[in-house]
């Protein structure tokens, strides 16, 4: 009697000790690397949308579309790069799993759905337009109350999704990214800039003098049709000259984008 009670004893102590360690790994909400970021005086909770500010640091992402759109904060992650310079350190995936704070904002959220910020700081929504988004949902939400928050599995993957692709949605987005990634990277837009500038004046005087060109020779054909020959050979060598000064300013454009 002793040894079978000795023996349920061992077999309850057993699945208690089973059924603990199973809930403690169901609850692990990440399957990522999380590395600590300043946040500064701002407090964040599990599963807010993390962005980096201007000037340093990081902050809830307060916009939609944020284009500073950086991570998510996971206070049990899989495993922890531990920065022991930030003082303020709050752990944050930039990739892999993890459950992220959500609202029916955006619309109700299934399965495959982009998931992007929201005005509500730290808060995601369903993406439904061209832009920045945190990562793809792997659990459906739907609540009635838009405001309502809850957490759901989203695989981690901050980036830039081409959700609607027709040309009236593209181009109704073109402004709002063309702005959103000045300010992400002012040295990159400016090289766009720069690379745009010199493509456009090259075609622009290429144009301009080919045009006159053509038109200077048929003049000079007009009055002079004997020196046709001549005419013709001095239009085909400045019209390559100008092709030649068009094909530079591409390839200017092109050496300034690649380096």
């Amino acid at each position: 009697m002793k040894k079978s009670s000795v023996v349920i004893f061992l077999l309850l102590l057993f699945l208690v000790f089973t059924l603990k360690a199973h809930a403690q790994f169901a609850l692990d909400p990440s399957l990522g690397t999380a590395i600590t970021v300043d946040m500064g005086d701002e407090k964040a909770q599990d599963g807010d949308i993390i962005s980096t500010k201007s000037g340093g640091g990081y902050i809830k992402s307060k916009i939609s579309y944020d284009p500073f759109i950086f991570g998510v904060v996971s206070l049990q992650p899989a495993i922890l790069l531990y920065d022991k310079s930030v003082t303020n350190g709050v752990p944050v995936i930039t990739s892999g799993k993890a459950y992220v704070r959500v609202s029916t904002d955006g619309g109700e959220i299934n399965v495959g759905d982009r998931i992007t910020s929201s005005d509500t700081p730290g808060v995601g929504i369903k993406a439904e337009q061209n832009g920045y988004i945190i990562g793809t949902a792997e659990e459906e939400y739907k609540a009635a109350d838009r405001k309502a928050v809850g957490n759901i599995l989203v695989a981690i993957d901050p980036r830039f999704a081409q959700i609607n692709s027709n040309l009236a949605a593209t181009l109704f987005t073109f402004p709002r990214l063309s702005f959103a990634e000045a300010l992400r990277s002012p040295s990159t837009a400016m090289r766009y800039f720069l690379a745009a500038f010199v493509a456009a004046a090259s075609l622009f005087l290429g144009v301009r003098f080919f045009s006159r060109v053509t038109t200077k020779g048929l003049e000079a054909l007009g009055r002079n049709p004997l020196a046709r020959r001549s005419i013709m050979v001095g239009i085909v060598i400045n019209s390559a000259l100008v092709i030649g000064v068009m094909v530079f300013g591409l390839a200017v454009s092109y050496l300034i984008l690649a380096f």
